[in-house]
């Protein structure tokens, strides 16, 4: 619920910077759209790459013990 919540307040800012930043003319709708949008691809690419880091680190600490026991 905080997560939505965060991602309603945040959309309007974000949105506002990316239609700005592509010069589009837009409406209230659709700069929230866009806002949210771009707000919850962030999400996703964080946690994708929040699962890659750990497994990275978990298989680096794996391949470590491995070496460090031959």
């Amino acid at each position: 619920m905080k997560t939505i919540i965060f991602f309603i307040v945040l959309s309007g800012p974000i949105g506002f910077l990316v239609t700005g930043f592509l010069e589009m003319q837009t409406d209230t709708v659709t700069t929230f759209g866009v806002g949210l949008a771009t707000c919850a691809l962030a999400w996703v690419l964080f946690r994708v790459m929040m699962a890659w880091m750990m497994a990275l680190i978990i298989l680096g600490a794996a391949i470590g013990a491995f070496v460090i026991w031959m």
